[in-house]
């Protein structure tokens, strides 16, 4: 489990100490990591009696692994209304090269599972017929937008590149106002 606990998840560890004597932001160098998942992890770890994140920290990341790659083949289901595409789109994503980040104590898996919350939450009002797994789930349209707008927040306090996820939600709102064309 230590082989898990390297670069950027020492630091992450240090940020999300249980105590101040611990860690926290202290040095500049931690500055650079956001403190959702760390505090996520304390608050699992705590209350698993592992402050240290020895094996919640790998076990928590491949649970959301596994929830993101479901998230992925939804979000393609309903974006690109082709089965296959989203099969093929999930199959990438297991085989990327940088899916260690994903099964380490890294932001990269949290950030991406509030991304593609807040994506899928925005795009369940269009109906897709091809794909059986992604269903729509009927919320009024403000509801939709505005839990996408807490995720993406959530994916901002995890990464300051949350930061862009507005982008998403502008261009759904101009695309109400102003439809673009279909193809």
């Amino acid at each position: 489990m230590a082989n898990f606990s390297v670069w950027d998840a020492t630091h992450m560890e240090y940020v999300g100490a249980v105590s101040q004597a611990d860690g926290g932001y202290f040095y500049e160098m931690n500055h650079a990591f956001y403190p959702f998942l760390p505090m996520i992890m304390r608050t699992i770890g705590m209350e698993l009696g592992d402050p240290k994140y020895t094996y919640v920290g790998p076990i928590f990341q491949v649970i959301q692994s596994w929830l993101v790659l479901i998230l992925l083949y939804r979000c393609c289901c309903l974006i690109f209304k082709d089965e296959r595409t989203a099969e093929l789109s999930g199959y990438i994503f297991v085989l990327n090269h940088s899916m260690m980040y994903y099964i380490s104590n890294y932001s990269e898996g949290t950030f991406i599972l509030f991304t593609l919350i807040g994506l899928y939450s925005i795009y369940s009002g269009k109906q897709s017929k091809s794909c059986e797994g992604a269903r729509s789930y009927f919320l009024p349209q403000t509801h939709r937008v505005m839990f996408a707008c807490f995720m993406f927040g959530c994916a901002t306090l995890t990464r300051s590149t949350g930061v862009f996820l507005s982008i998403f939600v502008a261009f759904h709102m101009g695309n109400k106002i102003n439809p673009l064309p279909s193809f």
